[in-house]
């Protein structure tokens, strides 16, 4: 049975925040699908997505635009709720995600 969501996430060259977000979103009390559209990046984003369990889907730069990476992530999620997160963002506490789906 599929996760009740999956967290869409865009980024590029975000080596510096992946593996903490993509921790975050681990860490909350909703199981989730993690994906990563990753645009081009030349240090190891998606990389660092990958060894943290996310899917990773690979875009060349100049295809970027950020409604298209998340048409592409979306196409890929397997849970009938998809949530967008910025590679750079935080979330703040365990119960993000759950408070989202509420």
């Amino acid at each position: 049975m599929p996760p009740p969501v999956s967290v869409v996430v865009r980024a590029k060259d975000e080596a510096d925040s992946i593996g903490r977000t993509l921790d975050l979103v681990k860490e909350q009390t909703v199981e989730s699908q993690l994906i990563v559209v990753d645009s081009g990046s030349t240090d190891g984003t998606g990389e660092i997505a990958r060894e943290r369990g996310a899917e990773v889907l690979w875009i060349p730069a100049e295809e970027f635009t950020f409604g298209g990476s998340l048409n592409l992530g979306t196409e890929h999620a397997t849970a009938p709720i998809v949530i967008a997160l910025s590679a750079h963002a935080y979330p703040r506490d365990e119960r993000w995600l759950e408070r989202m789906l509420d």
